[in-house]
């Protein structure tokens, strides 16, 4: 086990603003996150009464995270100056860095959060136009700087999923934990035995991260593009009998023109009868 002062050392030599995090570090549970060192001695949870993190507004949460903070460091922090940190010219967003984080499984997880494409994407600091690079790392690092004192001390808002493939969570051992970007559940990388998936460091990266759909979420997918499919077809074959029947109709225009107007309202029922399968079959795939 290393000592606080050698891990103080290397979080500096990281380029890591290390303000409020507690002098004494000591290594914690396994994790492949290396900045979320556990305090010593542990951080009492904090009965703030607090609104829980799915359901809390921005100005509730950033209440209780300036007061949590003046009272851990000592010291009074002005709200209109907090944060001080910028991310792509804005100031950063720690409202949405920490529900994200948490929602997946807490800072703990590490790289099995796409950093870059799940969490950032969904915080103010993204624009359409980002050229910022080393995202993943300034997060990790802001986080680590801000948010992970706050977390420990409110570990009911850390949501730990089980593996949706081997029903097993942390027991498991595996630090290859991956969010899938459709549904948000969590996977073993290693259990996910589909061929061409590449490696997990390839979705780790934090810089390029590959997106990663489950196994679910693809069958799903397959499913409903087979129900589009088949419903373009059908609506073809019924646009095909309409045209058909609106030609064989030349010679009485009367006739033809009822089955042309006939073979349209079957095209049409048809689509709708698709599309209302699809929507009642979606609810049970999800």
């Amino acid at each position: 086990m290393r000592g606080g002062a050698m891990l103080t050392e290397e979080l500096l030599a990281n380029g890591l603003p290390i303000d409020g995090i507690s002098a004494s570090l000591v290594g914690g549970p396994p994790s492949s996150n290396p900045l979320a060192i556990p305090a010593d001695p542990p951080i009492a949870a904090h009965n703030c009464g607090r609104t829980p993190i799915t359901e809390i507004a921005e100005d509730e949460f950033m209440a209780d995270l300036i007061s949590f903070l003046s009272h851990r460091r000592g010291r009074y922090i002005d709200r209109s100056k907090f944060p001080d940190a910028v991310l792509n010219g804005m100031t950063l967003d720690l409202f949405n860095l920490y529900k994200e984080v948490v929602t997946r499984g807490g800072f703990r997880v590490g790289n099995g959060i796409n950093w870059k494409g799940q969490v950032f994407g969904r915080m103010r600091n993204w624009t359409a136009n980002n050229r910022q690079t080393g995202v993943g790392n300034s997060l990790k690092k802001h986080y680590a700087n801000y948010l992970w004192e706050y977390e420990q001390a409110h570990p009911t808002d850390v949501i730990v999923d089980r593996c949706t493939l081997c029903g097993r969570g942390e027991e498991a051992g595996a630090t290859d934990w991956i969010a899938c970007d459709s549904c948000n559940s969590w996977v073993h990388f290693s259990c996910d035995k589909r061929p061409n998936l590449g490696t997990f460091e390839d979705y780790a990266n934090a810089e390029q991260p590959r997106s990663y759909t489950c196994p679910n979420c693809a069958r799903a997918a397959a499913r409903a593009a087979g129900r589009a499919a088949r419903a373009n077809n059908q609506a073809a074959a019924a646009a095909a009998a309409a045209a058909a029947a609106a030609e064989g109709g030349e010679g009485d225009q009367q006739p033809g023109a009822d089955g042309a107007e006939a073979a349209a309202i079957q095209a049409v029922e048809v689509v709708e009868q698709q599309q209302q399968h699809q929507q009642e079959a979606e609810p049970m795939e999800s």
